[in-house]
C-alpha cells in the first residue's frame, strides 16, 4: 500500500484489483499511502495513481490518503480498512509525509504521533512490516514557500530523520526507506544536480 502526497485526495483506480498483485508464494505485495510522493512514483512508472502496479518483484498497491492533513488517527484508519480488505495479499505497508508537511506551523510530535498511530495497526494489529518513507531535502525557495524559515525547516527535516532511526530501533518490523541520505547536500538541502532549477 502506497501512501503519498499531494494537492488533495485523488481518484481510487477501481478497476484494479489488488487480490490479483499476490499470490501464494509469489511476490511481494506492498501498499504505498501517501500524497504527492507516491503518486508521483507510480506515475513514473506509467500505472495508474490509486491503482497497483508490478514492479520487479513487488506488487504495489497505491492508496491516497482521504485526509490532506497529517492526521494520526485518520491515516490509522484508513491503512486498518485496506488490511481488513487485502491484509492476505500483502507483507507490508509503506507511507511517508509529503514536503508540505514540512512548515514553519508544524512540530515533530505530530510526525510523532502518526508514526505510532501506524505501527499499533500495521504491525500490532494485523502483523505486517511497516516501512516509513523518511523527509526528503528541499530547494531553499520551496522551504520559503511552505511558510517557513529556512533554518526550521532544515530542522524538522534532520529531527524527523532522526527520531525515525530510534523509532525502528525500539519497534520490530518498521523499517525506514532512507532516501534523504543520495539526495541531500552539505548544507542541508537537495543536490542541485538533482534539482529540475538551481534556485
Amino acid at each position: 500500500l502506497a501512501v503519498g502526497c499531494a494537492s488533495g485526495p485523488s481518484a481510487v483506480d477501481k478497476t484494479a484489483d489488488p487480490r490479483s498483485l499476490t499470490k501464494k508464494g509469489g511476490p511481494v505485495g506492498i501498499a504505498l499511502l501517501g500524497r504527492s510522493v507516491t503518486e508521483g512514483w507510480f506515475q513514473h512508472w506509467g500505472a495508474k495513481v490509486g491503482g497497483g502496479h508490478k514492479h520487479g518483484r513487488y506488487r504495489l498497491l497505491h492508496r491516497p490518503f482521504q485526509h490532506y492533513e497529517p492526521a494520526p488517527s485518520l491515516w490509522a484508519s484508513q491503512a486498518d480498512a485496506v488490511l481488513q480488505r487485502y491484509g492476505k495479499h500483502l507483507h507490508a505497508v509503506q507511507y511517508k509525509l509529503c514536503f508540505v508537511d514540512f512548515n514553519a506551523d508544524t512540530s515533530l510530535d505530530v510526525f510523532r504521533d502518526v508514526a505510532e498511530a501506524m505501527y499499533k495497526v500495521v504491525v500490532k494489529k494485523h502483523g505486517k512490516v511497516l516501512i516509513i518513507g523518511n523527509a526528503l531535502p528541499s530547494m531553499p525557495r520551496e522551504s520559503t514557500l511552505r511558510g517557513g524559515a529556512i533554518n526550521h525547516v532544515v530542522r524538522l527535516n534532520n529531527e524527523y530523520n532522526n527520531w525515525l532511526q530510534l523509532f525502528a530501533k525500539a519497534h520490530p518490523r518498521v523499517v525506514i526507506f532512507d532516501q534523504n541520505k543520495v539526495l541531500i547536500d552539505d548544507k542541508g538541502f537537495l543536490r542541485a544536480d538533482y534539482a529540475q532549477s538551481p534556485t
